[in-house]
């Protein structure tokens, strides 16, 4: 009976060993998990191309993230990089959201730069993964980013400041527990650490300001002459008899060239030795010899150009503007085909030498 009731004890002793050993708290591998301070460098600007594209990069930065965090045993453990966006929809074509202020049709986007991974609205979004299995303390992990501004609306796209960005950014370091559980705290085997950004400060990175972006520049060609020479023939008097009468003719050209894409060059003529004059006739210039003759210059659609002042802006109440064409490809050519040729005036015609100057003007929208 002794050695039975011996037994019973030793069995309650079992008993209440389980229970303890229940009981005890799960030992964390990784522990102690930090955030550092985040390090950015300043935006690098990237030139405007002559035609402005959805997609185009204006801007970029390089942010890191320094994590630390200590581990007890040799076990392999996975730790993850995340980020995302408490707000806002993300633009799925470039993976962006969009910024407040006069910078119309620009949004934000940030990627890592070892995975190419972005930020998004999905909660414990892992951009990347360790696997360590070295113990051992204050170690250290430290993440770059690049953050880019990007056009997601040519259309609208104008330049100008940054003023406001809704959505706070968390990147977020942790160990596997972190995001099986998905909760952000250091208990329960848990360990993690978290750099919050609201606002504003998710593209200054906490310091400086945005940047001013640059305004886009209208698509324009290149000139390919400046001075150009008309020799018109000789013609006989005879075939000005009247008012009206026109005679003689030279081809000749405006060369534009290199165009950007949607280019719309308009061209105004000005008569050198009046700059007054409105008319579609081209008075004669100082040394001519000849009277009771001027000169037309004809489109290639029949009509005569009209002159008017030396216009460097675009505007329907500009007298004598007119458009050229529209480049229809980057780099490609509109010239501008046109013929001088003689007609009579109402002044006593005069036989002798004609010269006549005139001054173009190409203006863009």
């Amino acid at each position: 009976m002794r050695i039975q009731h011996s037994l019973h004890k030793i069995g309650l002793l079992a008993g209440i060993i389980g229970i303890g050993l229940y009981s005890l708290p799960v030992m964390a591998v990784i522990s102690n998990c930090t955030a550092g301070d985040i390090i950015s460098r300043p935006f690098v600007m990237n030139p405007l191309p002559t035609t402005l594209t959805n997609g185009f990069v204006l801007g970029s930065r390089s942010v890191t993230t320094p994590f630390t965090y200590n581990k007890t045993t040799n076990t392999s453990e996975g730790l993850y990089i995340g980020a995302w966006y408490s707000t806002g929809n993300v633009e799925s074509a470039f993976n962006t959201l969009p910024v407040f202020g006069t910078a119309q049709g620009v949004g934000v986007r940030l990627v890592n730069k070892d995975t190419g991974v972005y930020a998004d609205r999905n909660t414990f979004n892992r951009v990347n993964t360790y696997f360590t299995n070295i113990p051992g303390n204050n170690f250290s992990i430290t993440e770059e980013w690049i953050l880019e501004l990007v056009v997601v609306n040519a259309s609208i796209y104008k330049g100008g400041k940054i003023t406001g960005f809704s959505p706070a950014l968390s990147m977020v370091f942790g160990n596997q527990k972190v995001w099986n559980d998905r909760m952000i705290d250091n208990s329960a085997g848990r360990c993690s650490a978290i750099m919050a950004l609201i606002g504003i400060d998710v593209i200054t990175q906490g310091s400086g300001t945005a940047p001013e972006l640059p305004i886009p520049k209208n698509p324009t060609c290149d000139l390919g002459g400046t001075n150009i020479a008309v020799s018109l023939p000789d013609v006989d008097s005879s075939t000005l008899k009247n008012s009206g009468d026109i005679s003689g003719s030279k081809s000749f050209s405006i060369p534009l060239g290199n165009c950007g894409k949607d280019a719309k060059p308009y061209i105004t003529f000005t008569d050198s030795n009046n700059n007054t004059n409105r008319s579609t006739t081209l008075g004669l210039a100082a040394g001519s010899t000849a009277a009771g003759v001027g000169i037309v210059i004809e489109k290639s659609g029949g009509d005569f150009v009209q002159f008017g002042a030396q216009n460097t802006s675009v505007s329907g109440s500009n007298v004598g503007q007119f458009l050229i064409g529209t480049a229809v490809a980057d780099g490609s050519s509109i010239p501008l085909a046109l013929t001088a040729k003689y007609i009579r005036t109402n002044a006593a015609l005069k036989v002798g030498e004609v010269k006549a100057d005139a001054i173009f003007t190409i203006a863009y929208p």
